[in-house]
Protein backbone atom coordinates (compact mmCIF):
# COMPACT_ATOMS: atom_id res chain seq x y z
CA UNK A 1 0.00 0.00 0.00
CA UNK A 2 2.86 2.37 0.74
CA UNK A 3 4.20 2.04 -2.81
CA UNK A 4 0.77 2.72 -4.31
CA UNK A 5 0.17 5.77 -2.12
CA UNK A 6 3.67 7.09 -2.88
CA UNK A 7 3.11 6.62 -6.61
CA UNK A 8 -0.17 8.52 -6.35
CA UNK A 9 1.49 11.27 -4.37
CA UNK A 10 4.35 11.53 -6.89
CA UNK A 11 1.89 11.70 -9.80
CA UNK A 12 -0.16 14.42 -8.12
CA UNK A 13 2.98 16.36 -7.18
CA UNK A 14 4.33 16.05 -10.72
CA UNK A 15 1.07 17.34 -12.18
CA UNK A 16 1.02 20.34 -9.83
CA UNK A 17 4.71 21.17 -10.27
CA UNK A 18 4.63 20.86 -14.06
CA UNK A 19 1.43 22.90 -14.32
CA UNK A 20 3.10 25.65 -12.29
CA UNK A 21 6.13 25.63 -14.59
CA UNK A 22 8.68 24.18 -12.18
CA UNK A 23 11.61 22.17 -13.54
CA UNK A 24 11.31 18.56 -12.26
CA UNK A 25 15.02 17.85 -12.84
CA UNK A 26 16.17 20.64 -10.48
CA UNK A 27 16.23 19.10 -7.01
CA UNK A 28 17.50 20.40 -3.71
CA UNK A 29 17.63 17.32 -1.48
CA UNK A 30 17.31 14.62 -4.13
CA UNK A 31 19.77 15.04 -6.97
CA UNK A 32 19.85 11.79 -8.95
CA UNK A 33 17.27 10.64 -11.47
CA UNK A 34 14.84 12.52 -13.64
CA UNK A 35 12.41 13.87 -11.02
CA UNK A 36 14.36 15.08 -7.99
CA UNK A 37 12.23 18.22 -7.47
CA UNK A 38 9.08 16.09 -7.53
CA UNK A 39 10.54 13.87 -4.80
CA UNK A 40 11.60 16.93 -2.77
CA UNK A 41 8.10 18.43 -2.96
CA UNK A 42 6.35 15.10 -2.32
CA UNK A 43 8.45 14.50 0.80
CA UNK A 44 6.86 17.59 2.33
CA UNK A 45 3.43 15.88 2.25
CA UNK A 46 4.39 12.24 2.73
CA UNK A 47 3.82 12.33 6.50
CA UNK A 48 0.26 13.59 5.90
CA UNK A 49 -0.66 11.24 3.06
CA UNK A 50 1.42 8.13 2.39
CA UNK A 51 2.41 7.25 5.92
CA UNK A 52 -1.14 7.21 7.34
CA UNK A 53 -2.26 5.15 4.33
CA UNK A 54 0.51 2.61 4.95
CA UNK A 55 -0.33 2.23 8.64
CA UNK A 56 -4.06 2.01 8.01
CA UNK A 57 -3.57 -0.67 5.34
CA UNK A 58 -1.73 -2.82 7.91
CA UNK A 59 -4.62 -2.79 10.35
CA UNK A 60 -3.77 0.13 12.56
CA UNK A 61 -6.77 2.21 13.66
CA UNK A 62 -8.28 4.45 11.04
CA UNK A 63 -7.39 8.02 11.79
CA UNK A 64 -9.15 9.31 8.68
CA UNK A 65 -12.57 7.73 9.20
CA UNK A 66 -13.93 4.49 7.81
CA UNK A 67 -13.63 5.45 4.14
CA UNK A 68 -11.12 3.12 2.42
CA UNK A 69 -10.62 5.74 -0.30
CA UNK A 70 -9.73 8.52 2.13
CA UNK A 71 -6.71 9.62 0.08
CA UNK A 72 -8.83 10.44 -2.98
CA UNK A 73 -11.55 11.93 -0.78
CA UNK A 74 -8.93 14.03 1.00
CA UNK A 75 -7.74 15.46 -2.31
CA UNK A 76 -11.31 15.95 -3.56
CA UNK A 77 -12.35 18.12 -0.61
CA UNK A 78 -9.42 20.44 -1.28
CA UNK A 79 -7.44 19.72 1.88
CA UNK A 80 -4.27 19.69 -0.20
CA UNK A 81 -4.90 23.04 -1.89
CA UNK A 82 -4.05 25.32 1.06
CA UNK A 83 -0.66 23.60 1.36
CA UNK A 84 0.01 23.61 -2.37
CA UNK A 85 -1.23 26.98 -3.49
CA UNK A 86 -0.31 29.07 -0.49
Amino acid sequence: MSAASNASLYALTAAVCCSMGFIPQLGFVHQAGTLPFIYDAADLYKHETSWPAAFESQGFPHTRGDDPNWFMAWIAVDELSPHTWG
